[in-house]
Formats: C-alpha cells, structure tokens, sequence
C-alpha cells in the first residue's frame, strides 16, 4: 500500500526529473530504482517516453540531448535495443555513455561496453556504480591484472564504500581462495548489511557448495529488498527447483517479468517450470484417480459397521465404498433394521474420505466421481497441505506402516518429526527416508530441523 502511495506521487516527479537539463548518473539509477517498485511506476514511465516520442514539443537544449534523455528512458524500461539507438543518435555527455555502455555490456558487445566505461570511469572516478561496471568490464575481457591493479587504486578514492571489500572479495574468488572471499563479502556486508552484490555473490558461493538453506537465507533477502535484485530472484527460483518446490520458483520468475517482462532467463525458465509444474500435476492427479480407485474398492467388511447394519447392507447388494456411494439415505433407510444413528455412522465414514451418499436428484456414477474428485483438485493452501491427511499420499508399504507406528496422521504431524525421528526405528533406512522428503518437497515442506 505504501509503495503504491509512493508510486502515485512519483507521476510528476518522473516527469519533472526527466524533463531536467542535466541529470546526475546516481540521480538516473535513483529514477530507475523508483520505477522498479510497483507496476504502477513502471506504467508511468511507459507514459513519460511515450510523450517524449509523440509530443513535438521540445523538452531539452538540443535534438542530440533529446535523443540520449529517451534512450536513457529506454534502458530504464529494458528496451534495450531502442535504448542503444537513441544513444548512439544522442550526446553521450553528462553520463549518458555510462548508460550507452550498460547497453553494449547486456548484448554482449564486450569491447565497445569496456570503451565507453573506461571513459566513464575518468569522467566520474568518484562514482561507485561506474567503477563496479568498469571492474567486471575488465574482468569479462581478461584483464584481471588490470582490474586488480585498478583495486589497489580505489581504495584511496572508494575506501569507505563496500564496493572496494566485495571486489576484494571476487578477487580472493577468481585466485581460488573461497573461504577469504567470503570474509571479504561479509566485510563489505558490515558497511551496508543491504549491499546487494555482496549478498548475491555471498549467496552463489553457498548454492555452489550444496548449502542450499543457507543459499536460500540470503536469496530471501535479497528478495526482499526494494527493488528486489533480479539475478537473486533467478537464483532462489534455481534453488527452489533444486528442493522441487515448482510453485515457489515460479513465483520467483514471475516476480523478476513483473519488473522486467522481456528478461530473457526469466521467461525461459519459467516456461520450463511451468511444463514441470504440468507434469507434476499430471503425476499427482495420476497418483489421486488410483487412490480413490482403491478407496472405491475397499470391502466394507473391513469397517467397524453392526452386523444387522451389514445385514441390510448386503440385501442391497452394497459390499464396497463404491457401491455405497450410488446409493441415497432413502434407499439406506427403506431397510428394515438400519436405523438413524447407523446412517450418521455411514454418512461420517465417508466424509472422512471426501465423498458423500447420492442425492434423490443426483445419482453418483463411479466415472463422474472419479472426473469430479481429480478435475477439482488445485494447488492447496498452506494450511490445507498441513491438514492432509497422510492416507491421501501414495506411501510404500514400509513407509505407511512407519508413519503409522509413530502416529503421524497428517503432514502437519509429519513436519513435526525429524529425521532422527525416523532413523532411530528399527529397520527404517535412507531410501525410505528420502520418500519421505521427497513427497514434503512436492508439497514445499520438510521434516523438522534439529539444532
């Protein structure tokens, strides 16, 4: 609500700001970073190149000035190819080569990118944001002796900023020294706890070396800075795919288009977890149609139900919780001997298992209970996952005979195990211990964690 607020105030300001003769390169990427908080914003700014375009009112001093102030514009909207066009048209005076260069650098035209940098790096030597562009500039290209040698430099111009630590940090890294790039990027943290690039770099160290937990900690937090960082998005949506959480990364990538809806490893690995997502749900309804075939098929001899009820039962010819369920109360109580109270038993044994007696109106056909209990089936909220009962999933023999001996019924009651829980039993090994994180990963769970 707030951001929204926000966003509504900034409609002039984007205007007025962008309409300004001179704009500072920090005051650009301020704009930017105010654009990337709500849809909204981003609506605005469509709106402020769209007059620029079509309004043949002058804004600026010159044509070329004109032309940079919409490719600036442009790149902050992602459109980078247009970007690079009114750039190149424009004047690249008063940092726009900065922006021209960021352009070059994100369709891989490497050495025109490092040009405009290093141009931009004697221009503002005092900027952070253009010395981190000119480091990882050079270090692209190869010239790491050059970037090292430019390091040692900055600490007297830059020494105070965070920037120096974490490109300390990707030097301790490109030379193998893991454990001191770590250090160094938690320095760089102790100056400015929000320090994005440090915490992404800080967080690709932990993916890298299987500490996914930890990986996912500071994706989270990065997640939630505002602007979120897009790259920690793809990455923690990486690592939920790693935990076969497909919801959770989808929302990852989703989030990474609502700011920038052409990101190019966003789409495409959202069109990959979606088809993963399919078959996931292919896979589950596959699992819930056999599930409910055998709980269809279930004798009702193995139910506690009094004899003369069962007697009455099977007058009707009704022998099986399939057979139950087509026939009405009317058809139940038209027995002799089958009274109220058995019919409340009846009713209650199969609410318990999600089904229902037909109606005078609806008789219930195994085909269209089956189509209906598996079209109906969605994604569940949280507390529904943690209500399901464990009957419901598809457990191997030795797994379900587990659960039951430790009288977990639901997943609320199995996340509330660990897994010394499990291996303390007799006879329970690692693979069944893997089915069962395997099936909580599917729901986004797992088993308790133990200090």
């Amino acid at each position: 609500m707030e951001a929204a607020k926000k966003a509504k105030e900034k409609k002039i300001e984007f205007t007025e700001a962008l309409e300004k003769e001179h704009l500072t390169i920090e005051e650009i990427l301020e704009i930017k970073k105010e654009m990337l908080l709500t849809i909204k914003a981003r609506r605005q700014m469509e709106k402020v190149l769209s007059d620029y375009e079509e309004s043949n009112k002058k804004k600026l001093s010159s044509q070329t000035k004109e032309s940079s102030r919409k490719g600036i514009i442009c790149w902050m909207l992602d459109l980078t190819e247009e970007a690079i066009k009114y750039l190149e048209d424009g004047s690249l005076s008063d940092g726009a080569g900065y922006f021209l260069a960021l352009c070059y650098a994100e369709t891989e035209q490497k050495e025109k990118a490092h040009k405009l940098f290093a141009e931009a790096n004697k221009e503002f030597p005092n900027s952070p944001e253009v010395f981190s562009s000119y480091m990882h500039s050079l270090i692209k290209l190869g010239k790491s002796d050059d970037a090292w040698a430019l390091l040692q430099k900055a600490k007297d111009k830059l020494g105070k900023h965070p920037v120096v630590l974490y490109f300390k940090g990707v030097q301790a890294e490109f030379l193998g020294e893991y454990r001191q790039s770590q250090e160094e990027y938690n320095k760089a943290l102790e100056l400015d706890g929000n320090y994005a690039p440090a915490l992404f770099n800080l967080a690709y160290r932990y993916h890298l070396g299987g500490k996914l937990d930890e990986a996912n900690e500071i994706y989270e937090k990065l997640r939630e800075l505002k602007p979120p960082y897009a790259n920690a998005l793809i990455n923690l949506g990486l690592v939920y795919e790693d935990k076969g959480n497909y919801q959770k990364a989808l929302e990852c990538y989703d989030s990474v288009l609502s700011m920038n809806p052409s990101h190019p490893r966003a789409n495409l690995y959202r069109d990959d977890v979606k088809g993963l997502l399919s078959l996931f749900y292919d896979d589950s309804f596959k699992r819930k149609e056999q599930e409910l075939s055998r709980l269809l098929g279930q004798p009702l001899s193995e139910f506690q139900i009094p004899t003369r009820a069962k007697n009455c039962l099977e007058e009707l010819n009704i022998r099986s919780i399939g057979d139950l369920v087509k026939k009405t109360e009317n058809d139940l109580m038209g027995c002799e001997n089958f009274g109220r109270k058995t019919l409340t038993d009846i009713k209650e044994l199969l609410a318990r298992r999600g089904l229902t007696l037909s109606t005078e109106t609806k008789t219930t056909s195994i085909d269209a209970l089956l189509k209906s209990y598996i079209s109906t089936e969605e994604p569940q909220k949280t507390d529904d996952v943690l209500n399901k009962p464990i009957f419901e999933i598809d457990w191997s023999a030795r797994v379900r005979g587990s659960l039951t001996r430790l009288k977990i019924y639901t997943v609320g009651n199995l996340i509330s195990r660990s897994e010394k829980d499990f291996m303390d039993m007799p006879n329970f090994g690692q693979t069944s211990l893997d089915e069962i994180k395997r099936r909580l990963s599917q729901l986004g769970l797992s088993l308790k964690q133990v200090e």
